[in-house]
């Protein structure tokens, strides 16, 4: 399973809404995000976090993760049918990474999407590849946009980078609005890069740099 290519339809306006987010965090709370780290939790807001993956996530990742529509944003070696067996040992998978670079987005502590940050090497190894996905039942919840610029900020400061980039399918416009609005530039587009669900689509690529290095 990877964490690297996005998936997020986060519209403004949608009907798929019946989950409520309660009232947003105090103006007082840095960045409307706090680091809960005893906890293990990297990224809290309101009801929503990022934290590690834990055995019990299996059930609610399968749920979200076993979706057409949310595999048909991903690059292929995410499985699609999404079953038990691939949760187990992706779950199984990450969690042996030290330190930890991909983590669940739950909501009321139920999994319900994952995030996840790629290093890179050698010469690009002040670089490093973002990526998440959401289950479609959570689409219109204005969810990545509110979790994606403090996941970006914790990413700059637990690693030793100064870049980090994401690439979105040019047919998934909304993922390119909430990577804009976590503050990162859209650098360029690559024609034809990619060859999914039987036809080519084109690549937009963004990046954030660090302004403290």
């Amino acid at each position: 399973m990877s964490l690297i290519t996005l998936n997020e339809k986060d519209h403004e306006k949608s009907n798929n809404s019946r989950m409520k987010l309660r009232p947003s965090v105090p103006n007082s709370v840095k960045a409307g995000f706090f680091l809960s780290l005893n906890s293990g939790k990297i990224v809290e807001i309101d009801n929503l976090s990022i934290r590690p993956y834990k055995v019990s996530d299996q059930d609610s990742l399968v749920q979200c993760a076993n979706d057409r529509e949310v595999w048909r944003n991903l690059r292929d070696r995410f499985p699609h049918p999404y079953t038990k067996k691939d949760a187990r040992e992706w779950i199984d998978l990450v969690s042996e990474f030290s330190p930890v670079t991909n983590f669940a987005i739950t909501f009321d502590d139920q999994c319900v999407g994952g995030i996840g940050l790629a290093l890179n090497q050698d010469v690009h190894r002040k670089s490093g590849e973002i990526g998440y996905w959401l289950g479609k039942k959570f689409w219109g919840l204005g969810i990545m946009s509110r979790m994606l610029r403090p996941a970006t900020d914790y990413f700059f400061s637990a690693h030793d980078i100064v870049r980090i980039y994401a690439f979105v399918f040019d047919w998934n416009p909304a993922s390119a609005k909430v990577l804009e609005k976590a503050g990162y530039e859209c650098e360029g587009k690559l024609k034809k890069s990619v060859f999914k669900d039987g036809e080519f689509c084109d690549q937009l690529i963004f990046a954030r740099i660090s302004q403290e290095r």
